[in-house]
């Protein structure tokens, strides 16, 4: 029985740790699509909405939560307000691999392809930029750097 003990604990160590793909892990809260919602909102529902424990930064006008991933891999999300609420979201993610930031990037295109409220990206270098059918939101995401693990996502509330 107590040779059993470790076997059990390393299985669960692999098996419990890290699931899913990296767009599973960076959206596992919430997908693009899903945070578009978040736009306009004040700095107190966005508290209620987002982990306590990942708050790393907190002014006035600025909220930051940072989410582990692996070691030394991990995800960012801020957000900045006006005397209106949300106006900006950023969504920043570093990864040791570069697949799993090409993983992230296809995973966003594909949520926001299959979002009727959005239009057709347009493509600059390695820049997509959506818009929204009634011109409230757009959506940068940045991969110009994916093959370092980094990409950068905003959304902008434009009303």
């Amino acid at each position: 029985m107590k040779k059993l003990i470790p076997i059990v604990t390393l299985l669960c160590l692999f098996s419990c740790g890290e699931s899913g793909n990296s767009y599973e892990q960076v959206t596992s809260l919430k997908t693009i699509s899903q945070r578009v919602a978040d736009l306009n909102k004040s700095s107190i529902e966005i508290k209620e909405l987002e982990e306590k424990a990942a708050l790393s930064k907190q002014d006035n006008d600025y909220l930051e939560y940072e989410y582990p991933i692996r070691e030394d891999e991990m995800y960012v999300v801020s957000y900045r307000f006006d005397d209106a609420g949300c106006f900006e979201i950023g969504l920043d993610t570093y990864f040791n691999q570069p697949e799993d930031a090409q993983n992230v990037v296809d995973g966003i295109t594909k949520d926001l392809s299959l979002n009727k409220s959005f239009e057709t990206p347009s493509k600059e270098k390695n820049i997509y930029r959506w818009m929204s059918v009634d011109k409230a939101v757009s959506i940068e995401l940045d991969f110009q750097h994916a093959e370092r693990g980094m990409i950068s996502v905003t959304l902008f509330a434009n009303k």
